[in-house]
């Protein structure tokens, strides 16, 4: 299946866009000119017209009315005199203006169209519009009011094509600017379409390099300008940290898994080797070898079964409000009885704090960190299990005075599998912290270690109070 480029479809949408944004464009410059002329062409029409209503006058045969001359025109007309400044003759703007009676008798002026517009009756100030042998033209008539003048007309013609230049000339600008604009947008458009993938195209290379090379280490570099793809690029830096953090975990928890199994596989077949060829003087004795080690396999088992049902629990297990405080009183006394190793166990702790979770787990938890405390204290030493409150969070810690660890154990102490060198001939299999740690998260809570090689470690629970 072939895959279109988005780049290639944002390219032809936006040229399409484009290009109908300057077809309408261009339709919108000409209707909106044609207006414009229309509305220009009337106003000089009419403005022209007025103007020469004032050249003209009338005079009786009383007044002296003067003769003509190159800039005054005398006519007669009734029982008197016209008199007509030669203004009346120019064409301005290609208004021609002219002289009529009600009858459509021409007196004076130019009127190229007289016989076309013959038939047209006189109109009292209004603009007409009117197309003669294929050409629009605008007629404009006004009566003469004033005294003497009664019955006299002036009509003034215009045609539109006194405006082709202008029309033409906006034409001619509009045709040349917006092929323009496209010729230099579109490369444009291209060349930001090209800077905004370019995030994308690294992305996508950095992707293929992950797939093909199988290395989660790598990631996405992409710039902070680059906006969301930025954010985006982070995120999926993120999730291939945590992807690389599982997968390093699990091939650890597979190669752990692996020796520790291989140990008392080991011991089994070597015994059991043994036991058939018939040299074992003491059958009984290996038999208890072999059973001891079943029963370490079968701890390691069950542990791992745990900690894999906590790691996919997903919050699955059943939470209660209840008292914390009881819960803990309760443990001490009741392993205080051991007097493991001359070991005193003393406890510290406040009433009435209560948390929410499953209590069966959270005993899980406190059964690890004391077993723990026993497991590396110091013969005689003291176990202290303290629980407090501050403020919405509850807080528990348990310390001895034994070992301690060193920088390289306390941070890979709550690591799967994981035992400090001084431990390896413990009976632990290195997954009580690990399991411990699950647990508090999955109560929203926290659990750390403070210790110092050689005075002792104190386990520090912290989970939200209610």
């Amino acid at each position: 299946m072939k895959i279109k480029s988005a780049k290639k479809r944002i390219m032809l949408w936006f040229s399409v866009v484009l290009v109908t944004v300057e077809i309408l464009t261009f339709s919108v410059v000409i209707s909106v000119s044609n207006a414009v002329i229309k509305k220009s062409l009337g106003n000089l029409l009419i403005q022209n017209v007025e103007d020469n209503v004032a050249e003209i006058a009338f005079y009786t045969t009383d007044e002296n009315a003067g003769h003509s001359s190159n800039t005054i025109k005398f006519m007669n007309y009734k029982s008197g005199y016209l008199e007509i400044e030669d203004d009346f003759l120019n064409e301005v703007g290609g208004v021609t203006a002219s002289l009529y009676t009600s009858d459509m008798e021409l007196l004076y002026g130019s009127s190229p169209l007289y016989r076309e517009l013959y038939s047209v009756r006189f109109s009292d100030k209004s603009l007409r519009e009117y197309v003669i042998k294929g050409e629009r033209y605008y007629l404009y008539d006004r009566a003469l009011t004033e005294n003497g003048l009664d019955g006299l007309w002036i009509r003034g013609v215009i045609s539109k094509s006194s405006a082709s230049m202008e029309m033409h000339g906006i034409t001619t600008i509009s045709l040349i600017l917006l092929p323009l604009i496209l010729v230099a947008a579109i490369p444009g458009g291209m060349f930001l379409t090209n800077r905004f993938f370019s995030p994308i195209r690294t992305m996508n290379r950095t992707a293929e390099d992950i797939i093909t090379g199988n290395d989660l280490k790598k990631r996405m570099v992409v710039d902070e300008e680059s906006g969301e793809l930025y954010e985006l690029a982070q995120n999926f830096n993120d999730m291939l940290g945590r992807l690389e953090n599982v997968f390093e975990q699990e091939r650890r928890f597979t190669s752990d898994i692996s020796h520790e199994l291989r140990t008392p596989m080991s011991v089994i077949t070597a015994q059991c080797e043994l036991l058939l060829s018939g040299d074992e003087d003491n059958p009984i004795a290996a038999v208890e070898v072999i059973d001891r080690q079943c029963k370490r396999m079968n701890k390691l088992i069950n542990a791992m079964l745990e900690s894999s049902r906590l790691s996919y629990a997903d919050k699955g297990y059943a939470k209660s409000v209840y008292d914390f405080s009881e819960q803990v009183k309760s443990i001490c006394r009741d392993i205080k009885l051991i007097r493991e190793k001359g070991i005193e166990l003393e406890s510290s702790v406040v009433d009435d704090v209560y948390i929410c979770a499953d209590k069966d787990l959270i005993s899980s938890l406190l059964l690890n960190l004391i077993s723990n405390a026993y497991k590396y204290g110091r013969p005689n030493g003291y176990i202290k299990v303290c629980l407090n409150k501050s403020g919405e969070t509850a807080v528990l810690t348990v310390e001895d005075n034994g070992c301690g660890m060193n920088d390289y154990d306390r941070e890979h102490a709550f690591d799967r599998f994981y035992r400090a060198s001084r431990s390896r001939s413990s009976e632990g299999i290195g997954l009580g912290l690990s399991i411990s740690k699950q647990i508090a998260q999955m109560f929203d809570g926290e659990l750390t270690v403070e210790s110092e090689e050689g005075t002792g470690s104190t386990f520090i629970l912290k989970i939200p109070a209610k």
